[in-house]
């Protein structure tokens, strides 16, 4: 049986769904006030984008850690974005491991991104291989086209760089039929 909580939490999302974020904003706030993990994510993101509030960093840092805080994998990736967009990079970092950790893919995908270009961490290139490919191996379509790019530079052998030409033209097609059908997938964050 669903709570009232969930069931205004399900009505904000809605509501952002819909564009009408400061209803969501007076919706959700409440709720996040309880401890609700999906409000205070939701909260977060209208902080961070300062779409029916007025933007805040900070605050959406503060409803971010208070989600990452309880362990779900989504919050701990967003307050990892947060922190990267906030140049806060080795911050960052330790939350993505936490989400990857968990199996939440986009988090794996970071983790790889962050390794492949030193940020947060230092340039590992087998540790950024592993994490895109094992992200890629799960269908996320960035980490499937930068690993088609890597093949192309010849990272996995030159013998697999024309298979990296057609696995990037591949992801390309689907990754744009995939935006059309689900613009809101993980394979696309």
């Amino acid at each position: 049986m669903e709570t009232q909580d969930e069931k205004e939490v399900e009505l904000g999302y809605s509501l952002i769904q819909e564009e009408r974020y400061e209803e969501a904003f007076k919706v959700l706030q409440p709720i996040a006030e309880r401890g609700s993990k999906y409000a205070c994510l939701y909260l977060g993101w209208l902080y961070q984008t300062g779409l029916g509030v007025v933007q805040s960093q900070e605050h959406a840092e503060k409803w971010y850690r208070k989600v990452a805080d309880t362990g779900l994998p989504s919050g701990q990736h967003y307050l990892g974005n947060l922190l990267r967009n906030l140049q806060r990079f080795r911050e960052a970092v330790i939350w993505y491991e936490r989400a990857a950790a968990a199996g939440y893919l986009p988090a794996i995908y970071r983790l790889g991104r962050s390794y492949e270009i030193g940020q947060g961490t230092s340039k590992d290139e087998l540790k950024a291989k592993q994490y895109l490919q094992e992200a890629a191996a799960k269908g996320h379509l960035f980490a499937q086209r930068d690993v088609a790019v890597l093949m192309l530079k010849g990272r996995f052998g030159y013998l697999r760089m024309p298979l990296g030409a057609v696995n990037f033209l591949s992801t390309v097609v689907r990754g744009a039929a995939l935006a059309l059908k689900d613009p809101e997938s993980e394979k696309l964050r």
